[in-house]
């Protein structure tokens, strides 16, 4: 594997477990027990505990109209076609785990976001073909007037695709996507 790869495989199951944990340790009764009292971790706990992650998230979008939300998306998707050939001879299930967070900021003139993700896939059968890709997109959407939206939007997104065949190694590549757009409602 190369170095690179490593790096991000390393910092993907750190970022996955890491969001994990938070998900688990957020949805759990409050009348579980703490611990230990004095830990190193009573600062993370007191920010944490009871809610305080919901009210400083509330306070924030209340005082400046700034939503952060961390997610993780998870599917399985099963192909007769792995390899996208003319042939379909190959076929394999595909787990999905995609750790994220994304930002966006309402305002009076519209909103702007940005969003980061890390896109694992997983094959069952043809596990030399897994890839842990990265996305990053920023937009804005402004509303001049009523009727009028104006929106732009970039992605800059690393992505590997499977091979023409099960000896080839994926196929990376990186885009850099701009969209902008124009809307008006008439109604």
């Amino acid at each position: 594997m190369k170095p690179l790869r490593e790096f991000q495989a390393r910092m993907f199951s750190r970022v996955f477990f890491a969001l994990l944990g938070a998900f688990i340790y957020l949805s759990a009764p409050a009348d579980l027990p703490v611990f230990a009292a004095g830990s190193f971790l009573d600062p993370v706990d007191e920010f944490m505990d009871e809610g305080s992650f919901a009210k400083w998230k509330a306070e924030l979008e209340k005082k400046y109209g700034l939503s952060i939300n961390p997610y993780i998306k998870s599917g399985f998707e099963f192909t007769t076609n792995t390899f996208k050939s003319p042939y379909p001879t190959r076929h394999d299930g595909l787990w999905n785990i995609t750790p994220g967070i994304n930002a966006t900021l309402t305002q009076k003139w519209g909103e702007a976001g940005l969003s980061y993700e890390l896109p694992l896939r997983y094959f069952s059968r043809y596990s030399d073909q897994n890839e842990l890709d990265q996305s990053f997109s920023t937009y804005v959407s402004l509303y001049p007037t009523e009727k009028l939206n104006i929106q732009l939007s970039e992605e800059l997104a690393q992505q590997g695709g499977t091979a023409g065949a099960p000896a080839v190694k994926p196929l990376n590549s990186r885009d850099n996507t701009l969209k902008g757009s124009v809307i008006y409602k008439f109604l």
